[in-house]
């Protein structure tokens, strides 16, 4: 099992930390705007207590989910969530996710956001295979496991209820092996 601890990290800009009660109107924002919601579960926050109750799940570690805040390393300010549902330390498998507020789209914060996230994915939490579940209408969130490079390993039919109906979602996976070639080609 990994360390009961919650782990925090940087990137150049970004800073992952613990969400926690004073991210409760931020959280409500993100996941109250159905523009953010609509790959993600279609289904929008109603209230600010379902943002409370978010955060007291995601900020521990004793579940197979963690979700971090975004925020600016600079001004704190916050961009979004990230993390791992699924996690399956005996398997060393996870699946990862994650929003960005709207006014922030197209800043360069999901790219980023998804390396450093791959990072402590691969070493400190000993994954070995990190998995993408993606609308196939979401164009922008296929482009960006592309990049990191994440394989389409197929087409999943209503493999997830999204509020009254049943989608189909399109796997990708990203061995811990082709991480560490990507990353030293990419130096």
């Amino acid at each position: 099992m990994v360390n009961q601890s919650f782990p925090e990290f940087t990137t150049k800009r970004l800073r992952f930390r613990q969400l926690n009660k004073n991210d409760i109107y931020d959280v409500y924002n993100l996941f109250s705007d159905s523009d953010t919601m609509m790959f993600d579960g279609g289904l929008t926050m109603g209230n600010i207590e379902e943002a409370k109750t978010f955060i007291e799940t995601f900020s521990s570690m004793n579940q197979p989910a963690i979700r971090w805040a975004i925020t600016s390393k600079k001004t704190n300010e916050f961009f979004g969530t990230a993390g791992f549902h699924h996690i399956d330390y005996f398997s060393k498998k996870a699946e990862i996710g994650g929003e960005i507020l709207k006014k922030y789209w197209r800043n360069g914060i999901g790219k980023e956001s998804i390396q450093a996230l791959l990072t402590v994915g691969f070493y400190p939490l000993r994954l070995n295979r990190i998995e993408a579940l993606i609308s196939p209408e979401n164009k922008k969130a296929q482009g960006l496991v592309k990049l990191v490079p994440f394989k389409k390993e197929g087409y999943l039919r209503q493999y997830q209820r999204w509020g009254d109906k049943l989608v189909d979602l399109e796997i990708y996976s990203l061995l811990k092996s082709e991480w560490i070639e990507f990353k030293a080609s990419h130096r």
